[in-house]
Protein backbone atom coordinates (compact mmCIF):
# COMPACT_ATOMS: atom_id res chain seq x y z
CA UNK A 1 0.00 0.00 0.00
CA UNK A 2 2.53 2.26 1.13
CA UNK A 3 4.87 1.63 -2.39
CA UNK A 4 1.54 2.30 -4.37
CA UNK A 5 1.49 5.58 -2.56
CA UNK A 6 4.63 6.63 -3.15
CA UNK A 7 4.88 5.48 -7.02
CA UNK A 8 1.74 7.48 -7.24
CA UNK A 9 3.29 10.97 -5.81
CA UNK A 10 6.51 9.86 -7.96
CA UNK A 11 4.51 9.71 -10.77
CA UNK A 12 2.48 13.10 -10.15
CA UNK A 13 5.91 14.92 -9.31
CA UNK A 14 7.23 13.55 -12.79
CA UNK A 15 4.12 14.90 -14.15
CA UNK A 16 4.34 18.16 -12.88
CA UNK A 17 8.07 18.63 -13.68
CA UNK A 18 7.27 17.58 -17.41
CA UNK A 19 4.30 20.43 -17.26
CA UNK A 20 6.34 23.07 -15.55
CA UNK A 21 9.32 22.47 -19.01
CA UNK A 22 6.66 22.15 -21.51
CA UNK A 23 5.06 25.57 -20.22
CA UNK A 24 8.83 26.76 -20.11
CA UNK A 25 9.22 25.83 -24.04
CA UNK A 26 6.11 27.18 -25.22
CA UNK A 27 6.74 30.52 -23.29
CA UNK A 28 10.25 31.28 -24.19
CA UNK A 29 9.23 33.26 -26.99
CA UNK A 30 7.40 35.53 -24.72
CA UNK A 31 10.13 35.40 -22.02
CA UNK A 32 13.03 36.56 -24.07
CA UNK A 33 10.92 39.02 -24.90
CA UNK A 34 10.35 40.10 -21.79
CA UNK A 35 14.04 39.74 -21.04
CA UNK A 36 15.59 41.44 -24.07
CA UNK A 37 13.10 41.96 -27.13
CA UNK A 38 12.08 44.89 -25.57
CA UNK A 39 15.44 46.40 -26.03
CA UNK A 40 15.25 46.46 -29.85
CA UNK A 41 12.22 47.43 -30.72
CA UNK A 42 11.65 50.41 -32.64
CA UNK A 43 8.48 52.23 -32.99
CA UNK A 44 7.18 53.87 -36.45
CA UNK A 45 4.46 52.45 -38.48
CA UNK A 46 5.58 53.44 -41.85
CA UNK A 47 9.19 51.55 -40.93
CA UNK A 48 7.82 48.72 -39.58
CA UNK A 49 5.05 47.82 -42.49
CA UNK A 50 8.36 47.83 -44.84
CA UNK A 51 10.10 45.36 -42.49
CA UNK A 52 12.03 47.91 -40.38
CA UNK A 53 13.99 48.01 -43.62
CA UNK A 54 14.54 51.97 -42.75
CA UNK A 55 18.08 53.03 -42.57
CA UNK A 56 18.29 54.14 -46.40
CA UNK A 57 15.08 55.68 -46.35
CA UNK A 58 15.15 59.92 -46.04
CA UNK A 59 13.03 62.62 -44.84
CA UNK A 60 10.48 61.23 -42.12
CA UNK A 61 10.49 61.84 -38.62
CA UNK A 62 11.35 57.97 -37.61
CA UNK A 63 14.64 58.64 -39.17
CA UNK A 64 15.57 59.19 -35.85
CA UNK A 65 15.51 55.74 -34.39
CA UNK A 66 16.79 53.91 -37.37
CA UNK A 67 19.41 56.85 -38.97
CA UNK A 68 19.51 59.83 -37.85
CA UNK A 69 21.57 61.03 -40.96
CA UNK A 70 18.18 60.70 -43.49
CA UNK A 71 16.58 64.03 -41.02
CA UNK A 72 18.66 66.59 -42.73
CA UNK A 73 16.07 65.53 -46.01
CA UNK A 74 13.48 67.38 -44.03
CA UNK A 75 11.97 70.87 -44.99
CA UNK A 76 9.86 71.64 -42.32
CA UNK A 77 8.87 71.37 -38.92
CA UNK A 78 7.05 68.63 -38.34
CA UNK A 79 5.51 66.54 -35.37
CA UNK A 80 4.47 62.78 -35.51
CA UNK A 81 2.83 60.19 -32.89
CA UNK A 82 2.41 56.36 -33.25
CA UNK A 83 0.50 53.67 -31.00
CA UNK A 84 1.23 49.64 -31.55
CA UNK A 85 0.43 46.65 -29.98
CA UNK A 86 2.40 43.61 -30.22
CA UNK A 87 1.18 40.22 -29.45
CA UNK A 88 3.17 37.31 -28.34
CA UNK A 89 2.30 33.93 -26.93
CA UNK A 90 2.47 34.93 -23.25
CA UNK A 91 1.79 38.56 -22.91
CA UNK A 92 1.46 41.51 -25.18
CA UNK A 93 3.50 44.85 -25.60
CA UNK A 94 1.30 48.15 -26.08
CA UNK A 95 3.76 51.34 -27.44
CA UNK A 96 3.28 54.74 -27.85
CA UNK A 97 5.68 57.43 -29.30
CA UNK A 98 6.28 61.14 -30.38
CA UNK A 99 8.61 63.11 -32.14
CA UNK A 100 9.56 66.86 -33.19
CA UNK A 101 11.35 67.44 -35.93
CA UNK A 102 13.04 71.00 -36.19
CA UNK A 103 14.80 72.83 -39.00
CA UNK A 104 17.31 74.62 -37.61
CA UNK A 105 16.52 78.65 -39.67
CA UNK A 106 20.52 79.49 -39.54
CA UNK A 107 22.06 76.98 -40.95
CA UNK A 108 21.00 74.87 -44.24
CA UNK A 109 20.06 71.25 -43.77
CA UNK A 110 20.75 71.32 -40.73
CA UNK A 111 17.59 69.61 -38.26
CA UNK A 112 17.24 68.63 -35.28
CA UNK A 113 14.96 66.35 -33.88
CA UNK A 114 13.71 65.00 -30.20
CA UNK A 115 11.28 61.61 -29.40
CA UNK A 116 10.33 59.76 -26.96
CA UNK A 117 9.40 55.57 -27.13
CA UNK A 118 7.53 53.81 -24.69
CA UNK A 119 6.65 50.36 -24.46
CA UNK A 120 4.70 47.70 -21.79
CA UNK A 121 4.44 44.20 -21.31
CA UNK A 122 1.96 44.22 -18.60
CA UNK A 123 3.84 44.12 -15.52
CA UNK A 124 6.72 41.70 -17.14
CA UNK A 125 8.76 44.36 -18.47
CA UNK A 126 8.95 47.90 -19.98
CA UNK A 127 11.22 50.15 -21.43
CA UNK A 128 11.35 54.21 -21.70
CA UNK A 129 13.44 55.79 -24.31
CA UNK A 130 14.23 59.51 -25.01
CA UNK A 131 16.38 59.95 -28.21
CA UNK A 132 17.98 63.67 -29.26
CA UNK A 133 19.40 64.19 -32.47
CA UNK A 134 20.83 65.91 -35.24
CA UNK A 135 21.68 65.96 -38.81
CA UNK A 136 23.03 68.12 -41.35
CA UNK A 137 24.86 67.73 -44.82
CA UNK A 138 28.26 67.65 -46.45
CA UNK A 139 29.46 68.24 -49.33
CA UNK A 140 32.27 65.78 -50.84
CA UNK A 141 34.14 65.93 -53.79
CA UNK A 142 33.49 63.22 -56.34
CA UNK A 143 29.64 62.13 -55.12
CA UNK A 144 27.17 63.15 -57.30
CA UNK A 145 25.17 64.21 -53.72
CA UNK A 146 26.06 65.74 -50.72
CA UNK A 147 26.49 62.65 -47.77
CA UNK A 148 23.80 63.23 -45.28
CA UNK A 149 25.02 62.57 -41.65
CA UNK A 150 23.33 62.61 -38.51
CA UNK A 151 24.30 61.25 -34.92
CA UNK A 152 21.91 60.67 -31.60
CA UNK A 153 22.02 60.33 -28.02
CA UNK A 154 19.29 58.91 -26.27
CA UNK A 155 18.56 57.68 -22.68
CA UNK A 156 17.25 53.97 -21.66
CA UNK A 157 15.46 52.40 -18.94
CA UNK A 158 14.81 49.08 -18.81
CA UNK A 159 13.13 47.18 -16.02
CA UNK A 160 11.19 44.06 -15.13
CA UNK A 161 10.41 41.75 -12.17
CA UNK A 162 14.11 41.01 -11.24
CA UNK A 163 16.07 44.21 -13.21
CA UNK A 164 16.03 47.36 -13.56
CA UNK A 165 18.32 49.62 -15.70
CA UNK A 166 19.31 52.92 -16.60
CA UNK A 167 21.73 53.73 -18.99
CA UNK A 168 23.09 55.94 -21.84
CA UNK A 169 22.86 55.56 -25.46
CA UNK A 170 24.59 56.40 -28.88
CA UNK A 171 23.86 55.67 -32.66
CA UNK A 172 25.61 57.49 -35.93
CA UNK A 173 24.84 56.96 -39.23
CA UNK A 174 25.17 58.61 -42.73
CA UNK A 175 23.70 58.33 -46.32
CA UNK A 176 24.88 58.40 -49.55
CA UNK A 177 22.74 59.15 -52.06
CA UNK A 178 23.11 58.91 -56.31
CA UNK A 179 20.98 60.71 -59.35
CA UNK A 180 20.07 57.36 -60.06
CA UNK A 181 17.62 56.85 -57.18
CA UNK A 182 20.00 54.49 -55.66
CA UNK A 183 20.74 55.37 -51.62
CA UNK A 184 22.94 53.16 -49.00
CA UNK A 185 23.52 54.18 -45.62
CA UNK A 186 25.96 52.87 -42.78
CA UNK A 187 24.54 53.39 -38.94
CA UNK A 188 25.75 51.98 -35.64
CA UNK A 189 23.24 51.50 -32.90
CA UNK A 190 23.17 50.35 -29.33
CA UNK A 191 26.31 52.33 -27.91
CA UNK A 192 25.18 51.98 -24.51
CA UNK A 193 26.71 51.86 -20.80
CA UNK A 194 24.55 51.32 -17.89
CA UNK A 195 21.94 48.80 -20.02
CA UNK A 196 22.51 44.85 -19.50
CA UNK A 197 22.11 42.44 -22.45
CA UNK A 198 22.43 45.41 -25.00
CA UNK A 199 24.60 44.53 -27.78
CA UNK A 200 25.99 46.91 -30.27
CA UNK A 201 23.81 46.68 -33.64
CA UNK A 202 25.54 47.36 -37.15
CA UNK A 203 23.33 48.13 -40.07
CA UNK A 204 24.05 48.39 -43.99
CA UNK A 205 21.20 49.64 -46.11
CA UNK A 206 20.46 49.72 -49.93
CA UNK A 207 17.39 51.59 -51.30
CA UNK A 208 16.43 52.49 -55.27
CA UNK A 209 13.24 54.90 -56.27
CA UNK A 210 12.19 54.20 -59.54
CA UNK A 211 9.29 55.92 -60.96
CA UNK A 212 6.78 55.38 -57.96
CA UNK A 213 8.23 52.18 -56.38
CA UNK A 214 10.98 52.53 -53.61
CA UNK A 215 13.04 49.00 -52.55
CA UNK A 216 14.85 48.65 -49.58
CA UNK A 217 17.34 46.35 -48.18
CA UNK A 218 18.98 46.10 -44.91
CA UNK A 219 21.57 43.76 -43.71
CA UNK A 220 21.89 43.95 -39.73
CA UNK A 221 24.43 42.57 -37.98
CA UNK A 222 24.82 41.93 -33.95
CA UNK A 223 27.00 39.96 -31.80
CA UNK A 224 27.74 37.70 -34.94
CA UNK A 225 24.16 36.88 -35.77
CA UNK A 226 23.48 38.51 -39.12
CA UNK A 227 19.93 38.90 -40.81
CA UNK A 228 18.18 40.74 -43.97
CA UNK A 229 15.36 42.51 -44.39
CA UNK A 230 13.29 43.48 -47.52
CA UNK A 231 11.20 46.34 -47.87
CA UNK A 232 8.59 48.05 -50.83
CA UNK A 233 6.65 51.01 -50.82
CA UNK A 234 4.45 51.73 -54.00
CA UNK A 235 2.56 54.91 -54.12
CA UNK A 236 -0.52 56.29 -55.97
CA UNK A 237 -2.13 58.99 -57.23
CA UNK A 238 0.31 61.41 -57.22
CA UNK A 239 1.90 59.84 -54.02
CA UNK A 240 -1.33 60.55 -52.07
CA UNK A 241 -1.97 57.01 -51.57
CA UNK A 242 1.13 54.17 -50.34
CA UNK A 243 1.42 50.61 -49.53
CA UNK A 244 4.34 48.56 -47.88
CA UNK A 245 5.25 45.39 -47.08
CA UNK A 246 8.62 43.94 -45.65
CA UNK A 247 9.74 41.59 -43.70
CA UNK A 248 9.01 42.19 -39.85
CA UNK A 249 11.32 42.02 -36.84
CA UNK A 250 10.93 38.86 -34.94
CA UNK A 251 9.47 39.36 -32.47
CA UNK A 252 9.32 36.20 -29.92
CA UNK A 253 11.43 34.38 -32.27
CA UNK A 254 8.47 34.22 -35.19
CA UNK A 255 8.79 35.33 -38.76
CA UNK A 256 6.63 37.90 -39.60
CA UNK A 257 5.20 38.93 -43.32
CA UNK A 258 4.98 43.19 -42.36
CA UNK A 259 2.38 44.69 -44.18
CA UNK A 260 1.30 48.25 -44.27
CA UNK A 261 -0.06 51.87 -46.14
CA UNK A 262 -0.58 55.53 -45.57
CA UNK A 263 -2.64 58.32 -46.55
CA UNK A 264 -1.37 61.74 -47.29
CA UNK A 265 -4.00 64.48 -46.10
CA UNK A 266 -1.72 67.37 -46.05
CA UNK A 267 -0.52 68.54 -44.02
CA UNK A 268 -1.69 65.14 -42.07
CA UNK A 269 0.13 62.02 -42.98
CA UNK A 270 -1.93 58.83 -41.51
CA UNK A 271 0.21 55.77 -41.48
CA UNK A 272 -0.58 51.84 -40.00
CA UNK A 273 0.87 49.02 -40.07
CA UNK A 274 0.39 45.52 -39.57
CA UNK A 275 2.40 42.08 -39.24
CA UNK A 276 1.32 38.65 -38.97
CA UNK A 277 3.43 35.27 -38.45
CA UNK A 278 4.45 33.74 -41.58
CA UNK A 279 2.53 30.54 -40.52
CA UNK A 280 -0.81 32.02 -40.39
CA UNK A 281 -3.39 34.26 -38.90
CA UNK A 282 -3.94 31.69 -36.15
CA UNK A 283 -0.79 31.97 -34.60
CA UNK A 284 -0.93 34.50 -31.15
CA UNK A 285 1.59 36.82 -32.27
CA UNK A 286 1.55 40.04 -34.60
CA UNK A 287 1.76 43.90 -35.02
CA UNK A 288 -0.42 46.63 -35.19
CA UNK A 289 0.11 49.76 -35.32
CA UNK A 290 -1.05 53.01 -36.56
CA UNK A 291 0.49 56.82 -36.53
CA UNK A 292 -0.15 60.24 -37.71
CA UNK A 293 1.95 62.90 -38.76
CA UNK A 294 1.62 67.21 -39.32
CA UNK A 295 3.63 69.28 -41.34
CA UNK A 296 4.06 73.04 -40.83
CA UNK A 297 3.88 74.51 -43.54
CA UNK A 298 3.83 71.41 -46.07
CA UNK A 299 1.11 72.36 -48.28
CA UNK A 300 -2.64 71.06 -48.94
CA UNK A 301 -3.72 67.51 -50.10
CA UNK A 302 -5.44 69.00 -52.33
CA UNK A 303 -2.77 69.89 -55.02
CA UNK A 304 -2.63 65.73 -54.97
CA UNK A 305 -6.24 65.25 -55.75
CA UNK A 306 -6.01 67.20 -58.90
CA UNK A 307 -3.00 64.67 -60.11
CA UNK A 308 -0.55 65.34 -62.52
CA UNK A 309 -2.52 67.47 -64.21
CA UNK A 310 -1.95 70.18 -61.50
CA UNK A 311 1.70 69.78 -61.83
CA UNK A 312 1.88 70.08 -65.21
CA UNK A 313 -0.21 73.08 -65.37
CA UNK A 314 2.10 74.21 -62.55
CA UNK A 315 4.99 73.65 -64.49
CA UNK A 316 3.58 75.10 -67.88
CA UNK A 317 3.04 78.00 -65.78
CA UNK A 318 6.12 78.52 -64.65
CA UNK A 319 7.59 77.72 -67.70
CA UNK A 320 5.16 80.76 -69.37
CA UNK A 321 6.66 82.87 -66.34
CA UNK A 322 10.18 81.81 -67.97
CA UNK A 323 9.47 82.91 -70.83
CA UNK A 324 7.80 86.05 -70.04
CA UNK A 325 11.03 86.99 -68.05
CA UNK A 326 13.91 85.86 -71.25
CA UNK A 327 11.66 87.95 -73.59
CA UNK A 328 11.93 91.21 -71.13
CA UNK A 329 15.88 90.24 -70.78
CA UNK A 330 16.07 90.12 -74.77
CA UNK A 331 14.10 93.36 -75.15
CA UNK A 332 17.14 95.15 -72.57
CA UNK A 333 19.60 93.35 -74.50
CA UNK A 334 18.33 94.44 -78.23
CA UNK A 335 18.11 98.55 -76.70
CA UNK A 336 21.98 98.05 -75.60
CA UNK A 337 22.49 96.57 -78.49
CA UNK A 338 21.11 99.07 -80.54
CA UNK A 339 22.86 101.75 -78.44
CA UNK A 340 26.35 100.44 -78.81
CA UNK A 341 25.43 99.86 -82.54
CA UNK A 342 24.63 103.89 -82.83
CA UNK A 343 27.87 104.49 -80.87
CA UNK A 344 30.13 102.43 -83.06
CA UNK A 345 28.74 104.04 -86.53
CA UNK A 346 29.37 107.31 -85.08
CA UNK A 347 33.33 106.18 -84.03
CA UNK A 348 33.41 104.96 -87.78
CA UNK A 349 32.43 107.96 -89.31
CA UNK A 350 35.19 109.46 -86.76
CA UNK A 351 37.71 107.31 -87.88
CA UNK A 352 36.90 107.35 -91.57
CA UNK A 353 37.32 111.14 -91.03
CA UNK A 354 40.34 110.57 -89.85
CA UNK A 355 41.33 108.29 -92.33
CA UNK A 356 41.32 111.12 -94.80
CA UNK A 357 43.16 113.31 -92.68
CA UNK A 358 46.03 110.59 -92.91
CA UNK A 359 46.46 109.94 -96.25
CA UNK A 360 46.29 113.69 -96.65
CA UNK A 361 49.15 113.76 -94.71
CA UNK A 362 50.60 110.87 -96.40
CA UNK A 363 50.63 112.79 -99.47
CA UNK A 364 51.84 115.96 -98.07
CA UNK A 365 54.70 113.69 -96.77
CA UNK A 366 55.68 111.60 -99.64
CA UNK A 367 55.67 115.31 -101.79
CA UNK A 368 58.25 116.85 -98.91
CA UNK A 369 60.36 113.45 -99.28
CA UNK A 370 59.99 113.69 -103.40
CA UNK A 371 61.92 117.39 -103.07
CA UNK A 372 64.17 116.19 -100.15
CA UNK A 373 65.80 113.86 -102.97
CA UNK A 374 65.50 116.36 -105.31
CA UNK A 375 67.54 118.81 -103.47
CA UNK A 376 69.96 116.06 -102.29
CA UNK A 377 70.49 115.85 -105.79
CA UNK A 378 71.35 119.08 -106.86
CA UNK A 379 75.19 120.14 -106.32
CA UNK A 380 76.19 121.66 -103.25
CA UNK A 381 78.33 124.69 -105.38
CA UNK A 382 74.77 126.09 -106.82
CA UNK A 383 73.02 126.40 -103.83
CA UNK A 384 76.36 128.34 -102.48
CA UNK A 385 76.05 130.51 -105.56
CA UNK A 386 72.25 131.24 -104.79
CA UNK A 387 73.63 132.13 -101.47
CA UNK A 388 76.04 134.49 -102.66
CA UNK A 389 74.18 136.19 -104.81
CA UNK A 390 72.00 137.84 -102.50
CA UNK A 391 75.15 139.26 -100.64
CA UNK A 392 76.53 141.93 -102.37
CA UNK A 393 77.95 144.76 -100.13
CA UNK A 394 81.75 143.09 -98.50
CA UNK A 395 83.33 142.97 -96.14
CA UNK A 396 81.17 142.67 -93.27
CA UNK A 397 81.81 143.23 -89.53
CA UNK A 398 80.10 140.25 -87.06
CA UNK A 399 80.35 140.55 -83.39
CA UNK A 400 81.47 137.02 -81.70
CA UNK A 401 78.37 135.16 -79.89
CA UNK A 402 79.12 132.89 -76.86
CA UNK A 403 78.93 129.25 -78.83
CA UNK A 404 80.21 130.60 -82.39
CA UNK A 405 83.03 128.83 -84.30
CA UNK A 406 84.80 129.86 -87.66
CA UNK A 407 82.94 126.99 -89.25
CA UNK A 408 79.39 128.04 -88.23
CA UNK A 409 80.33 131.41 -88.87
CA UNK A 410 81.59 130.79 -92.40
CA UNK A 411 77.94 128.80 -92.90
CA UNK A 412 75.66 132.14 -91.46
CA UNK A 413 78.11 134.28 -94.11
CA UNK A 414 79.07 131.82 -97.12
CA UNK A 415 77.22 128.94 -96.92
CA UNK A 416 79.06 126.65 -96.40
CA UNK A 417 81.64 125.32 -93.06
CA UNK A 418 84.35 124.47 -95.39
CA UNK A 419 85.58 128.51 -96.14
CA UNK A 420 85.87 129.32 -92.57
CA UNK A 421 89.87 129.48 -93.37
CA UNK A 422 88.81 133.00 -95.50
CA UNK A 423 87.66 133.94 -92.16
CA UNK A 424 90.59 133.19 -90.03
CA UNK A 425 93.27 134.50 -92.33
CA UNK A 426 91.10 138.20 -92.15
CA UNK A 427 91.19 137.58 -88.39
CA UNK A 428 94.08 135.75 -86.78
CA UNK A 429 94.99 137.45 -83.92
CA UNK A 430 91.11 137.70 -82.43
CA UNK A 431 91.43 133.87 -82.87
CA UNK A 432 92.31 131.84 -79.97
CA UNK A 433 93.08 128.14 -79.80
CA UNK A 434 91.09 127.77 -83.31
CA UNK A 435 87.94 129.65 -81.77
CA UNK A 436 86.99 133.23 -82.29
CA UNK A 437 86.92 135.54 -78.68
CA UNK A 438 83.44 136.45 -77.59
CA UNK A 439 83.05 140.18 -78.17
CA UNK A 440 85.68 140.49 -80.89
CA UNK A 441 84.20 142.20 -84.05
CA UNK A 442 85.65 139.99 -86.98
CA UNK A 443 85.79 141.00 -90.75
CA UNK A 444 84.34 139.15 -93.13
CA UNK A 445 85.90 139.63 -96.13
CA UNK A 446 84.13 138.71 -99.93
CA UNK A 447 84.16 134.51 -100.32
CA UNK A 448 86.78 133.61 -102.69
CA UNK A 449 85.42 132.63 -106.12
CA UNK A 450 84.05 129.71 -106.77
CA UNK A 451 84.56 129.13 -110.56
CA UNK A 452 87.91 128.04 -110.00
CA UNK A 453 86.87 125.48 -107.49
Amino acid sequence: MLNKVYYNILLLRMKLRYRFLLFIMLNAPALALSASGLRYTLPGSRANSMGTAFTSIASDPYNLYYNPAGLSAIEDREIAGDMGRRFSLEHGAGEISFIFVRPQPERKNEVAAIGFYGIRQGNLAKKDMLNVGYSGVKTIKYFQKPLRWGIAGKIIRCFSKDKNNIGLGASGGVLFESEGGLSTSFVIDNLTIGIRDSMMLLTIGNSLRHKTYTFSLDFKIRKGKSEFFPGIEKSFLNDLIRIRAGKGFPLAQEDYLALGGGVNLLPYIIDFSVSVPWKGLSENAGYFSMGLTYKFGGGDFSDKLVGNASVKFKNLQKSIDDLRTRKAELGTQVATIEVNKNILQSEVTVLRSRQVELENTLKNLEIEIARAQYSKKEPRRKQVKKILKKRTKWPKKYRVQKGDTLRSISSKFYGSASLWETIYESNEKKIFRGLPVEGSVLIIPPPPKLSGR
